[in-house]
């Protein structure tokens, strides 16, 4: 994480988030970060091979947002309340955001 601050137009962030996260088991959801962000930025790996479903707890493959590899979606949203879950297990997302 960078811990200076970033200009973003409305003031200042206070910090940089990113990772990515793979999910164990497909059909059950993990929590995308710990970290608590103003802003977040979610992409399906490249390499993935089925669907990733982006939401709030409880997220499934009927009621999440659905990526597909390579597709990203903006969140202007606290990331620690965000869960994937995937069609394959091991698939997941990259993400980039701040607090």
């Amino acid at each position: 994480m960078i811990n200076e601050p970033i200009s973003m137009g409305r003031g200042k962030a206070k910090g940089l988030v990113h990772g990515q996260k793979t999910v164990t088991s497909a059909g059950t959801e993990e929590q995308l970060t710990t970290e608590k962000t103003n802003m977040i930025y979610i992409k399906a790996l490249p390499t993935n091979t089925g669907d990733v479903y982006v939401g709030l707890n409880p997220v499934t493959s009927t009621t999440g947002y659905v990526l597909s590899k390579g597709e990203e979606i903006p969140i202007p949203y606290d990331a620690s309340k965000i869960y994937i879950d995937v069609s394959v297990k091991g698939e997941g997302v990259c993400f980039i955001g701040w607090r």
